[in-house]
């Protein structure tokens, strides 16, 4: 089912499976990468990851998991989907494992402020953004999501190109400072993709951080590494050439500031 802008899940949708958003017309949960028949009791969709592997998010222990359109490996009493992907257990309160709210809000500030604590206890610096010359700054906003994306992916550094500045299409979400263009990963041009690969690493790690739920899946997330949009795999091969040389991500669940759409 396709979703406009201006009838995304998240603005008609109802509490479905696991507290997630349920479109109230399919009648679907959506769990981030993939949506989700509570009446069948599976995802409509086979599971996919970003990097081309096998089996995707597969345990080859758990034969349960090797079919791709299972929910939690048909084990929904304790086990619970965070993102359309990854099967967990489901955590305790209060066990600090982001099961405890107050935990997650501690750890989204420190990104915020610019450091976040490793799980041995050594504090983990926040990545540094450059911007080439006269490139505006990224909004709160979004620099928030992108430090939190960037922390996940584990990235030293990355130079903007593009924020509300360049030549972009009247509905680019550019213009409402909702997205980023990246062309430098750990100080290597982006477009260095397919000979270095460093850059290759790079890049995957950002793209698919961007598409977990721990920081709000992107609404456009688009590099050489693939296109998707609100987590979802799309085919466009003039919108891949496009991105061969930098990453453009938007934010999650973006509104129009400008035009009122």
């Amino acid at each position: 089912m396709h979703f406009t802008r201006s009838t995304r899940p998240s603005q008609r949708a109802r509490s479905g499976q696991a507290g997630k958003q349920r479109d109230s017309e399919s009648g679907l949960d959506y769990l981030g990468a993939r949506y989700d028949s509570s009446s069948l009791g599976r995802f409509i969709t086979a599971d996919w990851s970003s990097v081309p592997v096998a089996v995707p998010y597969a345990t080859l222990t758990n034969p349960q998991s090797l079919n791709l359109y299972t929910y939690v490996g048909n084990n929904p009493v304790t086990d619970v989907d965070a993102d359309g992907h990854v099967t967990e257990e489901e955590p305790a309160a209060g066990s600090g494992s982001c099961g405890d709210s107050a935990t997650c809000a501690q750890k989204a500030e420190q990104i915020v402020e610019g450091t976040l604590p490793q799980q041995n206890g050594q504090q983990q610096k926040a990545p540094t953004i450059t911007y080439d010359k006269g490139v505006p700054h990224m909004t709160p906003e979004t620099e928030k999501y992108l430090k939190g994306v960037l922390t996940d992916a584990g990235i030293d550094s990355v130079n903007i190109s593009a924020t509300t500045n360049g030549k972009h299409a009247p509905n680019s979400w550019h213009h409402d400072g909702e997205a980023v263009d990246i062309n430098r990963v750990n100080g290597v041009r982006v477009s260095e993709y397919s000979s270095d690969p460093s850059v290759k690493k790079g890049v995957d790690a950002i793209q698919s951080a961007a598409n977990d739920r721990k920081n709000g899946v992107a609404h456009e997330n688009y590099g050489p590494a693939g296109l998707s949009k609100d987590g979802l795999p799309i085919r466009n091969q003039a919108l891949q050439r496009e991105h061969e040389n930098h990453i453009h991500l938007t934010i999650p669940n973006p509104i129009r500031r400008k035009d009122g759409q």
